[in-house]
This record gives C-alpha cells, structure tokens and sequence, in this order.
C-alpha cells in the first residue's frame, strides 16, 4: 500500500496518477482569436486565478479533427507547463465549445474518479 504525506478520509487510499487518469496530453497549437471564427480557446491565462471566466476566454480556428482530439470535456484537470508553471484548473463544466491551448496539459481521469467528482 502506497503511503502519502499526511492521512486520508475513512475509505480513500493513495494511487499513483496513472492508475486513475490518461495519459498527459498537451494542447492545441493556434493564435487566439477575439472573433467567434471557431471554439472558445483555453489558455494559461484563463486558468491562473483557478477559475475558468468563460466570458473572457477566447476563440481559435480549429478543424474537426483537431477539435474533437483537443475538446475540452467536464472534469479535465488543466496544468500550465510555462510562464505561469504548476497554475491549475479543474474544469467543472464547459458551457461553450472549447478547446485547450498549447502551453497547457490536460489530465483526464477515469470514470469512477468523473462519478465521484460529479457527486460533490
């Protein structure tokens, strides 16, 4: 059994990321846009106050194919990789089309980790 730095709740135990969550994926390569040509464009800046103000965020041009590899979906967890390094974002609900940007990874968790989140 893996041990952690402090103690957990009654019934939680620790995992390693990878037995609960894809594989780390990084974003869509794009400039942003103010006009509404495509999806909303998520990027570090949008995720740095751990919120996602979905009002201010952005537009890209993103083909069908990139959008459906990028989307952004309920429950992704944002990470910025640069400039503003270890800034983080669950992503609670995706009210627009969107996608993420390139300066960004995305985790994605399994769906019991999804359910759980949901019910909280």
């Amino acid at each position: 059994m893996m041990e952690g730095p402090y103690k957990l709740p009654e019934g939680w135990r620790w995992v390693r990321l990878g037995e609960v969550a894809t594989r780390p994926q990084y974003g869509y390569t794009a400039p942003a846009l103010h006009e509404p040509v495509g999806p909303r464009f998520v990027r570090i800046t949008d995720i740095t106050s751990g919120e996602i103000y979905w009002d201010r965020v952005p537009y890209c041009k993103c083909d069908s194919r990139n959008l459906e590899k990028y989307r952004l979906r309920p429950w992704d967890v944002l990470l910025a990789r640069s400039g503003s390094v270890g800034a983080t974002v669950l992503v609670r609900g995706v009210p627009y089309e969107a996608v993420f940007a390139s300066y960004l990874i995305r985790v994605r968790f399994c769906e019991q980790v999804n359910k759980f989140l949901s019910s909280r």
